[in-house]
């Protein structure tokens, strides 16, 4: 591998390769349009002097947006590694990845007896649609955790009431504010709603 300088207008489209759609792709063909087009347009592939293979090219993708752009990707590959099996046990344990909440898409949601809810905020998000989608996840959910950068934190901390978690991501998670439950919310509602992907994997 050398050091050749990546274009970093493409961090967010380098991101976009751990999508689903282009892994589906590349299981089903062996290739995809998208990941060769952003790896030759990026100059990616002429950090590497000779051919790799995907798992590696994936994993030095990875790092670098751990160091350069830190994506949603990346928020919740951290969430399921710290969170998922860092506390929980992936036997008692269900991650849902992106679980449908009436207008509202929670990011992380993981079931171990109590229900917690993951939304990520990084530093490249708005604000603006986090007070609806609160208000959505109350209806359903015991714990409600915004995970962010310390650059949001002043922003989030005065946006969401006491009762909601708050996680900096950092080179490790810091809990800055514990959530208190919301249970009386919950009822049977999580079980009556449309669940349209449903994964303990992120892609």
């Amino acid at each position: 591998m050398t050091s050749k300088t990546i274009n970093r207008k493409y961090n967010n489209s380098l991101s976009r390769i751990f999508s689903r759609t282009v892994l589906m792709e590349l299981i089903s063909d062996g290739r995809s349009n998208y990941l060769n087009y952003i790896l030759n347009q990026s100059d990616y592939v002429k950090r590497f002097k000779s051919s790799i293979g995907l798992s590696e090219l994936f994993d030095d993708v990875y790092s670098y947006l751990c160091n350069n752009y830190r994506s949603e990707y990346v928020y919740k590959n951290a969430i399921a590694n710290k969170i998922l099996l860092g506390r929980h046990s992936i036997n008692t344990s269900t991650l849902l990845n992106e679980f449908r909440v009436g207008n509202s898409k929670a990011d992380i949601v993981i079931i171990n007896g109590d229900s917690s809810v993951y939304e990520v905020k990084s530093e490249y998000d708005s604000m603006e649609r986090l007070q609806n989608q609160i208000k959505s996840y109350r209806t359903v959910f015991d714990y409600i955790n915004i995970v962010t950068h310390f650059s949001q934190l002043d922003k989030i901390i005065k946006t969401v009431d006491k009762d909601i978690g708050i996680i900096v991501l950092t080179d490790q998670y810091l809990s800055y504010l514990s959530p208190k439950s919301s249970k009386s919310y919950l009822s049977q509602v999580i079980f009556n709603l449309s669940r349209t992907e449903i994964d303990t994997k992120l892609w």
